[in-house]
């Protein structure tokens, strides 16, 4: 478990007792095609958007004693939307507030611990689902925790315990409010530099608050921590991980299972030239607790242009029946991108990218295959304006093409944004 929050390198510019406050303000004019990145059969409202964007940030850090440090963080932004005034944040505006705490206790332990609220505003799916769109899916979302680490030599040991509170705003997303809670406890014996054994605790009740789909689930596992370097050859790089892994509900006890966990991988990397390098990795994994052996493959190739210019092409598969693979639909995918700095002046930079992927389903008649082409295009220039004072102004481009699609989903986006650090 972990609370601790993003530093940032902003420029001191308030002391309140032991606290240096750093901040950022940031304003950002916005206008987009579709605003909720949806396809326009599943639009119910202009797709067209112009709208305002005004943040602040503020974060400090202080050494309250010689073995104790905290952290906090906060910020906010409103959004002015002209187009669709449903979309303003004024009255509830995104946010966060955080405290972060970790404090020494003598020389092999260390406590940890922290909260933070949130009110983000996200898309529904982070990768296209077909017949859904990606509408906002505004939420709040409160975590807290605390936790011990001691080590002292090869031996360790550590404890957490962390809450998560998950509640969203538009009530066609409020089945998804839940509450998880997790006790975890590991202990650890690390012989060698890359590997030890170890065992671990871990109990997670997961809440789902307007079901009774409630969850209490007992992970135990014991085994290898770490990857074992199999030196049969030089190259490949070949890596062994073992373990034994139980999962039981809180009253099952009489029920546990103890069984195997296996997972290989194998890289390598070649430099065809100073500009050309080329690598490839393998992936294995058997839980036989969950019946779920997954493998895939794949390679990179890598081409420096120039000082300012590079290519690169991705190629992954993840195919079904081989070496046991349990998956039920084979995964292709393949992803070409480009990108050039210093674009004709200083500071304009231009990206690209095409990406395809093919997901076949394995003996289900009733889902047909899946087709995606998606093209990404992207132009930010920034200029300091003084020392503190900087603006971008960045155009973004992309469409994604389903075969499950009647139309395929389009944005373009124009943004300027000027940034100030106090």
């Amino acid at each position: 478990m972990s609370l601790f929050l993003a530093q940032s390198s902003f420029a001191q510019f308030l002391r309140v007792g032991p606290f240096d406050f750093m901040s950022q303000a940031k304003l950002e004019g916005v206008y987009t095609t579709n605003v909720e990145g949806q396809r326009p059969d599943q639009a119910t409202a202009s797709m067209e958007d112009y709208y305002i964007i005004t943040g602040l940030d503020l974060n400090s850090e202080a050494k309250v004693s010689p073995n104790t440090t905290i952290n906090l963080e906060t910020g906010i932004a409103v959004e002015k939307h002209f187009k669709r005034p449903d979309l303003d944040n004024s009255e509830n505006p995104f946010g966060r507030l955080g405290l972060d705490l970790r404090t020494e206790l003598g020389r092999f332990a260390a406590l940890h611990g922290g909260a933070l609220f949130e009110r983000t505003s996200q898309s529904a799916s982070s990768t296209y689902t077909p017949s859904k769109n990606k509408k906002r899916d505004p939420k709040n979302q409160f975590d807290y925790g605390l936790g011990l680490d001691w080590n002292r030599k090869s031996l360790r040991f550590s404890a957490d315990y962390s809450m998560t509170q998950e509640r969203h705003i538009e009530e066609e997303f409020q089945s998804g409010d839940k509450n998880d809670e997790m006790y975890f406890y590991e202990i650890g014996w690390d012989p060698l530099q890359y590997a030890g054994v170890f065992y671990s605790w871990e109990r997670k009740i997961t809440e789902i608050i307007h079901t009774d789909d409630d969850q209490d689930v007992i992970t135990e596992k014991l085994g290898i921590d770490g990857a074992v370097p199999l030196t049969l050859l030089r190259r490949p790089k070949v890596t062994y991980e073992f373990g034994v892994e139980s999962k039981h509900g809180k009253d099952d006890d009489d029920d546990r299972k103890w069984v195997p966990m296996h997972t290989i991988n194998a890289e390598d990397k070649y430099e065809l030239s100073s500009t050309l390098e080329l690598s490839w990795d393998v992936m294995w994994q058997n839980k036989v607790l969950e019946d779920d052996v997954v493998f895939t493959y794949g390679g990179d190739l890598k081409h420096q242009l120039s000082r300012t210019t590079e290519q690169s092409f991705r190629a992954t598969r993840e195919p079904v029946d081989t070496f046991g693979s349990t998956k039920n639909t084979d995964k292709t995918e393949l992803v070409y991108s480009f990108l050039k700095n210093d674009l004709f002046i200083y500071n304009l930079n231009f990206n690209a990218s095409i990406s395809y992927s093919l997901n076949k389903p394995l003996d289900q008649p009733d889902v047909q295959d899946e087709t995606i082409w998606t093209y990404t295009a992207g132009l930010i220039y920034t200029r300091a304006l003084s020392r503190k004072l900087r603006r971008d102004i960045e155009y973004r481009f992309s469409r994604d093409d389903s075969s499950l699609e009647d139309e395929p989903l389009i944005e373009h986006a124009i943004t300027m944004s000027y940034i100030y650090d106090f």
